[in-house]
């Protein structure tokens, strides 16, 4: 029962959405966070993050509280290798892998609070360092004027043209309290079950 993530927030036709609330863009970062950080932690690289590849499916549907699914939408990354194995031969450096994810992860972001999607080609191929800039900018005030200061700065710093992207340690390290609030929705979570059981197995005792 699984869609992607571009087929559960923007329709197949023209590419648009509506910005989505922040608590589930940060749910949605910390899962992605997690599983880049297992991969960057090997010394590889992920190299499909992006909307039509992550897959998202959605638990207890009948008690979910609105109708993004939270809190309970959960992402898994989707066709990992497949691009390791079709170009092995001309594959680039570990860093700059690395550094594609990183810009990857963030044009996720941006797609996710300004309802467009946005890919990292559609920003940075073809394009001078100015116009990264300019395009950019567009989307970055409408973030700012929408969205706390934390996810904008987080944005900011791993799609930053004249920069390199800010790697997976220092945005897991930088979101480190917004992390609490996922783990407080896990703990809930697996508590539902538990206590559903708990009253099945009294019942049957």
């Amino acid at each position: 029962g699984a869609v992607t993530l571009r087929e559960r927030f923007f329709p197949d036709s023209q590419r648009q959405g509506v910005p989505l609330p922040e608590s589930l863009i940060w749910s949605c970062l910390v899962q992605l966070v997690s599983a880049i950080r297992a991969v960057h932690g090997n010394n590889l690289a992920v190299r499909t993050l992006q909307l039509n590849h992550i897959l998202c499916t959605q638990e207890n549907i009948s008690s979910v509280a609105s109708s993004y699914g939270l809190p309970k939408l959960r992402l898994r990354i989707n066709c990992i290798g497949i691009i390791d194995i079709l170009e092995f031969e001309a594959r680039k450096g570990l860093e700059e892998l690395q550094n594609a994810d990183m810009r990857a992860l963030g044009c996720i972001l941006l797609s996710m609070t300004c309802g467009t999607e946005i890919n990292v080609n559609d920003i940075y191929r073809n394009n001078t360092v100015q116009q990264q800039g300019q395009v950019l900018m567009q989307y970055f005030e409408f973030v700012q004027q929408n969205y706390s200061r934390d996810l904008s700065n987080l944005i900011q710093s791993l799609l930053n043209p004249t920069a390199p992207p800010t790697g997976i340690r220092g945005i897991a390290a930088g979101m480190a309290m917004r992390a609490f609030d996922e783990l407080d929705v896990a703990h809930g979570s697996i508590d539902e079950p538990s206590t559903a059981l708990t009253g099945i197995y009294e019942s049957g005792r």
